[in-house]
């Protein structure tokens, strides 16, 4: 964003807080957050590779999609978004908006970062699906049809498996504890559901769709608790 735009960037700010505060189980727990905007300048309007790959832009943050090969992921330099960041009172995690229309995001595990096209009509749910790896540690419950399988034993992130649901159970392990839930406001119902970390096969998901698969629907049970264990971490609820 250019100064001037700086007025469209906060529409776009307003528009991505309110959504994640209207998503359980964010929704119930928004007392527990404060939000500070960082208004950031750049040299030039919009980021690199788009709209099309091979366009570049002077911008603060060095955002561009085709990151790592894939035209809709949106990357940006981590330790000039976290200089920028500073600025604020306390930092857990951030939220980076590119001055752009076209679809994208990025989630940073690990990192408690996550980026979205401000301009985009689905850029604010997109931010909310890429919090959800940046903050809580949540794999993608998606996968491409092309035959891929998980090669590892189990997976290492909390929303999905290589176990059965029979097996979760029996084992106590990873969302046994949710299993069957089927309960509002969250995705459900809860069992174990072949494909997920880009993988069609070897893998279960917790549930049939969720945010970490469609960044239009709920989180499901075991991915919201993540979230709240993550806000756990950082604030005593007592």
């Amino acid at each position: 964003y250019q100064a001037q735009q700086l007025p469209l960037y906060h529409q776009h700010v307003d528009a991505c807080v309110q959504r994640m505060f209207s998503t359980p189980p964010l929704r119930e727990y928004a007392s527990y957050f404060n939000v500070h905007r960082v208004d950031v300048v750049s040299v030039d309007s919009g980021v690199d590779n788009a709209p099309t790959l091979g366009v570049q832009k002077d911008t603060a943050m060095h955002m561009n999609y085709w990151c790592n090969g894939i035209e809709r992921l949106l990357c940006i330099s981590t330790q000039h978004a976290a200089g920028y960041a500073a600025n604020a009172p306390d930092v857990d995690v951030i939220a980076a908006l590119a001055k752009n229309q076209k679809y994208g995001g990025g989630g940073f595990p690990g990192q408690s970062l996550g980026t979205t096209a401000g301009g985009h009509p689905q850029g604010p749910p997109i931010l909310v699906h890429e919090l959800g790896h940046g903050f809580a540690d949540l794999a993608d419950e998606y996968f491409f049809g092309d035959g891929a399988s998980y090669p590892l034993e189990e997976h290492y992130r909390v929303n999905l498996s290589t176990q059965s649901a029979a097996e979760m159970a029996q084992s106590g392990t990873k969302w046994a504890p949710w299993l069957g839930s089927d309960e509002g406001p969250f995705d459900g119902p809860v069992g174990t559901y072949e494909g997920g970390g880009q993988y069609q096969f070897g893998v279960n998901r917790p549930s049939p769709n969720s945010m970490m698969r469609d960044h239009l629907r709920p989180f499901n049970g075991p991915s919201a608790e993540a979230l709240l264990l993550k806000i756990y971490e950082l604030v005593d609820a007592i």
